[in-house]
């Protein structure tokens, strides 16, 4: 059976919530009630570091899952390392590599903050029956792997 393509008000209506949820994830008072509750001072470029960091992970590969450029990387993480959550050392592969490696403080900061995402998340979707979490979340990563996947083509109407 062939799928139909979404109508033009569905594609809006998808538009307008990912904008939405893009600006609740990015907004200054989210991450001012984030870093209030963390108890910590830091930049949303620094948090989202920090929560992706794994002991020993290159500086290259935490850039890569973060989608930040190596400049943008390099200067959270002297901001993180300044603020003594993690200790970065020259890779032992590449002579122009980092290593992270998280400290105690930049680990227990790390845990908090997850758990505080995962308790917001936990309470936000409490009235939600468990087989909608399930398929909403099976369709939310195949949504991301698909944008992921879809190069951005420039509008012919635009040119």
């Amino acid at each position: 059976m062939k799928q139909s393509s979404p109508s033009a008000p569905d594609i809006a209506a998808v538009r307008a919530a990912v904008q939405r949820f893009q600006r609740l994830r990015a907004g200054k008072a989210t991450h001012a009630a984030l870093v209030d509750a963390a108890g910590v001072e830091l930049t949303q470029q620094s948090l989202q570091l920090l929560v992706a960091a794994q002991d020993g992970q290159k500086a290259s590969e935490l850039g890569r899952v973060t989608h930040m450029d190596a400049a943008a990387v390099s200067r959270e993480l002297r901001r993180l390392e300044g603020k003594g959550f993690i200790e970065r050392s020259p890779s032992p592969h590449h002579h122009a590599g980092v290593i992270i490696h998280l400290t105690d403080a930049g680990r227990r900061t790390r845990e908090k903050v997850i758990a505080l995402r995962e308790a917001h998340l936990t309470q936000a979707l409490a009235g939600w029956r468990a087989a909608d979490v399930a398929v909403f979340a099976q369709m939310l990563d195949q949504f991301v792997i698909d944008l992921q996947a879809t190069p951005l083509v420039p509008n012919e109407a635009s040119s």
